[in-house]
């Protein structure tokens, strides 16, 4: 009976849920995209090196990289399965609230870590102590989340 009443809720509540779901997911992904080409840094002016990201070589920029298409793909994969999940069955939209969440938290994971390592690579230079005092509020975040 209790299984049978919260699938009857799945199903009358899922577009809102589904709805709401989709709608971070897609901003997360616009939000990772715009990142992914406005480089920390910008882009070099240099003879020879025309067109390249100027902090290439740093590893917080390579880790600002490597964060920030792991928040996209993650966040596409949830904007996926929730245009999926409309059409599927009880079971499906069961494991799709599971799968979503924890894709959700690990895009949110990612963002911010992807924030925290873009700022780092354009501060460390001059500012060392804001970029680890911007490095370390951020890493914060998701478990203070996490814990509420």
């Amino acid at each position: 009976m209790a299984s049978s009443c919260a699938a009857a809720f799945l199903v009358v509540r899922r577009p809102c849920l589904n709805g709401n779901t989709s709608l971070v997911a897609i901003l997360i992904t616009t939000i990772t995209f715009a990142a992914a080409f406005t480089l920390p840094g910008g882009y070099s002016t240099d003879p020879g090196d025309e067109g390249l990201p100027t902090m290439a070589r740093k590893f917080a920029f390579k880790a600002f990289l490597i964060s920030d298409t792991m928040a996209m793909c993650s966040s596409l994969a949830v904007a996926f399965i929730c245009i999926i999940a409309r059409w599927g069955d009880l079971e499906f939209l069961l494991y799709y609230r599971s799968f979503t969440k924890k894709h959700m938290w690990f895009a949110y994971m990612a963002t911010t870590t992807a924030f925290a390592t873009g700022l780092y690579t354009v501060l460390s230079t001059r500012l060392l102590w804001l970029a680890v005092a911007v490095c370390a509020l951020t890493s914060l975040l998701p478990i203070l989340t996490k814990l509420l």
